[in-house]
């Protein structure tokens, strides 16, 4: 098996990503607040300064990220890895390139969002060396 490849997307890479950003939406919309942060993000989409990138394995798609430059911050706007290849250090290949982009780029922070419950996305922004800042709270009136 060779090793996770991170790169910027190409144009040939949007069915694939459009499969991957369905499948993340599906996952997302299980954890509390999920429905609404997908509706908030992708209605009205900040999508400025953002840039798309995969993780390939063997020449497969087998993940994505979108990082977004606002202000003095990147944030990891989207992230997702294919269900069935997990476990193969996509994920933190992915936030390894998100580091070096930040690192590249100057700024003062990456940033990104975990839904209460998605221990999963937490534990991979945490061995990224992201440490979590607040929980907001929030009842819909």
């Amino acid at each position: 098996m060779s090793a996770v490849v991170v790169r910027t997307a190409l144009n040939e890479d949007s069915p694939r990503i459009a499969e991957l950003r369905e499948s993340l939406r599906r996952t997302i919309q299980e954890f509390r607040g999920g429905a609404l942060l997908w509706d908030e993000r992708h209605n009205r989409p900040d999508m400025n300064n953002s840039t798309v990138y995969v993780a390939e394995l063997n020449g497969y798609v087998v993940g994505f990220m979108v990082l977004c430059l606002r202000d003095s911050e990147i944030e990891i706007f989207e992230v997702h890895v294919d269900a069935g290849s997990r476990g193969i250090g996509a994920g933190d290949a992915m936030m390894n390139a998100a580091i070096a982009v930040a690192q590249d780029q100057r700024v003062l922070a990456l940033r990104a969002e975990a839904l209460p419950g998605d221990r999963d996305t937490k534990n991979l922004f945490e061995r990224a060396g992201l440490i979590s800042q607040r929980l907001m709270m929030r009842k819909q009136i």
